[in-house]
């Protein structure tokens, strides 16, 4: 039990991580290809008429049960120790989750009310659900009670891990366009590849007994499912797992100026891209099935079943491993029969702000759609702030956020052109703390902002084409000539304003009637 539990404990909390779904930089204004990530429909209206993404990668690890006493992230880089304790303030029962979403070459054209584009994706999933006190002890070193007989309830404990590769179509409309307003519709369209699939369920692990001499189990029921990628050199016909999947979404605008007959980044609005006041959101992702096919095992277990197996449980019910998962996999037991599985669905809202002179604030809401006793991966529940400065060329963001609602985070995102960095945990990187998780997540873009078929945005009708003298006819001079006649008006110009001047002056300088009047009776 202690070397199955430490490795899942390895994949879900500190090596690898994940970033609460970019919420703030897939909600700003140069997303780009991360934009129909989070709501298909932010594709369009954009101020990015092309946006080519190289690479992203989106990593976050987060649990309640175990935490690293008054560390930094330094401390882990350089090798110190972890000092892992249980968290015994915990919110909920204990629960260790981590997702990897890695993105690779993805493309989104933004030009007038149209958005479409591709996008390549890999998921990484950790999901270990009501972790028992038994296994938190496995990661904090623990052992002082059990070498002595205790009592074991174990229930509804659940672990899930699961590796999906996407291939994914994006398109946007702007479909009503009007005075202050707009409203928009998206949709994404996935191909689904499962690589790797495991699930594990121990509905009821009853008995008694200690980690050296083994348990005595009254009542054990379990499920088991697994499924992967065998051979991955022989083409479509290895593929683990296949199905399809999609996002959908809408969002309406409402903008600080008239938007009749407004195309953006297109010659028929000159490619501007008018400013908004505040856009609100709301999608639905990863709605879809998969069916696993390959290498598949499947069981569903009870303590009878084992009743007259010589190992793991001998007749009498006895465990000589503390490994339960290891009894799920006895011979005869197991089913290879295909099955569907829902993917992670979740749905989504989302808002944002314009407070002006480059000042935005947006919110992201997350939640699962797929209820907690189904047989897969359950994305957490997300509920995100993001106030932020955004320029062209430079964004400064501090989103905050609540994690499952009830652990609160704090982040960080600096955002140059194209390429942007961020975490959601900033705190420890600065500020020793007690430690339950580790974010950091990257992306480096190409992208082109203007589309180069509209005129330059110093001159209204662009740049004015320079007149060859060869077509004003042979012998014909007009840059000398126009300017000795332009210097001759200017001189007219001149000599008429000096004469109106001094004709001004003199006529100034003259006394008036009341004055010589006054002037007499002063003298008389």
């Amino acid at each position: 039990m202690k070397n199955t539990f430490a490795i899942l404990f390895m994949l879900a909390s500190g090596v690898q991580v994940y970033a609460q779904y970019m919420t703030a930089t897939r909600n700003s204004l140069y997303a780009g290809t991360d934009a129909a990530l989070i709501n298909p429909a932010f594709a369009a209206d954009q101020p990015v008429f092309v946006s080519v993404n190289l690479f992203g990668g989106d990593f976050y690890a987060n649990n309640n049960a175990v935490q690293s006493d008054k560390a930094n992230y330094f401390n882990w880089i350089n090798g110190d120790n972890l000092n892992l304790s249980e968290n015994t303030s915990r919110i909920g029962k204990p629960y260790f989750y981590n997702e990897t979403d890695l993105t690779s070459l993805s493309l989104n054209v933004a030009k007038g009310r149209v958005a479409y584009g591709f996008f390549t994706r890999a998921r990484y999933y950790v999901d270990m659900r009501n972790a028992p006190a038994e296994v938190i002890s496995e990661f904090v070193g623990d052992y002082s009670n059990q070498a002595v007989p205790s009592l074991v309830s174990i229930k509804n404990f659940e672990t899930n891990l699961q590796v999906n590769s996407e291939l994914g179509f994006s398109f946007a409309y702007m479909y009503d366009v009007h005075s202050n307003y707009s409203y928009t519709a998206g949709a994404n369209l996935k191909f689904v590849q499962t690589l790797a699939h495991f699930n594990s369920r121990i509905k009821t692990l009853e008995g008694f007994g200690d980690e050296f001499n083994g348990y005595q189990v009254t009542d054990f029921q379990a499920s088991y499912t697994s499924s992967y990628l065998a051979t991955p050199y022989e083409g479509l016909k290895s593929l683990g797992g296949v199905g399809l999947a999609a996002d959908i979404g809408v969002m309406y605008k409402q903008y600080i100026d008239n938007v009749d007959g407004y195309y953006p980044n297109d010659k028929r609005s000159n490619c501007a891209v008018k400013p908004y006041r505040f856009k609100l959101g709301a999608s639905i992702l990863d709605l879809g099935l998969l069916r696993q096919r390959k290498e598949i095992q499947r069981a569903n277990v009870t303590l009878d079943d084992f009743s007259n197996a010589p190992n793991p449980i001998d007749s009498t019910g006895y465990i000589g491993t503390a490994n339960p998962i290891d009894f799920l996999e006895g011979e005869g037991l197991l089913s290879t029969a295909p099955f569907w599985q829902m993917t992670p669905t979740t749905v989504s809202v989302q808002a944002d702000y314009n407070f002006g002179r480059h000042l935005y604030a947006g919110a992201v809401l997350k939640m699962p759609v797929l209820p907690r006793g189904f047989k897969g991966i359950q994305p957490p529940s997300v509920l995100s702030i993001n106030p932020r400065y955004e320029r062209k060329n430079f964004s400064f963001m501090l989103p905050m956020s609540l994690f499952r609602f009830v652990q609160p985070q704090m982040g960080m995102v600096i955002r140059v052109r194209s390429f942007y960095i961020g975490t959601d945990k900033v705190i420890p990187f600065f500020i020793r703390s007690n430690i339950k998780g580790v974010s950091l997540f990257a992306s480096l873009k190409v992208n082109l902002y203007r589309n180069p078929a509209c005129p330059k945005l110093d001159t209204p009708q662009g740049p004015k084409k320079k007149q060859s003298v060869r077509h004003m006819g042979r012998g014909h001079k007009p840059s000398t000539q126009k300017k000795k006649e332009d210097c001759h008006t200017e001189e007219q110009e001149i000599k008429g304003d000096d004469q109106n001047f001094e004709k001004e002056e003199i006529k100034r300088d003259e006394p008036t009637n009341d004055l010589k009047k006054d002037k007499s009776d002063y003298e008389k």
